[in-house]
């Protein structure tokens, strides 16, 4: 009776240890099937999808960026370019010119092209662009107030009135 009374009490841990085990293995099913189900259920996962557009705007916007009549990002340093049809940073895009009358000037001026080189547009201090349209094949573009001349070495230099204001 004593082997009997044994084997009986081993069995029923076994038995135990079957269910305790199948209850887990069920827990886990459920729990795996429920994160499958959450992605697809509509829940929001990214808090950016909601605002809608492209991942990058989104993220701007969540900054709390202000934008312009374009869209541009003004408070990331974007600004329309009328040559690039584009929002861009005159300092990424550009190139950087600098005073000819006083090297202590700090006022940044930039000159982005536009792709066949046809149009030049000059930014003063995060002021709108000017745009300056090439006279033909010269190396010249012009609005009839500013002129923009590129030399034989690359070098642009604008001018106002007869005189150069900013350099490369």
């Amino acid at each position: 009776m004593h082997r009997r009374g044994h084997f009986l009490h081993l069995y029923c841990i076994v038995t135990d240890m079957k269910k305790f085990i199948l209850s887990i293995a069920i827990l886990a099913t459920a729990a795996v099937a429920g994160c499958n189900t959450q992605k697809n259920s509509g829940i929001v996962t990214d808090p950016l999808s909601v605002m809608g557009g492209s991942k990058d705007a989104r993220a701007a916007d969540a900054i709390g960026g202000e934008r312009d009549e374009h869209g541009c990002l003004t408070s990331a340093g974007y600004i329309w370019s009328v040559v690039r049809n584009d929002c861009v940073r005159p300092w990424e895009a550009g190139v950087k010119l600098a005073s000819a009358t006083d090297p202590n000037v700090t006022q940044a001026t930039y000159v982005i092209f536009s792709d066949d080189s046809a149009r030049a547009e000059v930014f003063v201090s995060g002021r709108k662009g000017v745009v300056l349209t090439q006279s033909g094949k010269s190396q010249v573009w012009s609005d009839g107030k500013l002129t923009l001349v590129r030399d034989a070495k690359g070098s642009l230099s604008l001018i106002e009135e007869d005189r150069t204001i900013f350099k490369s």
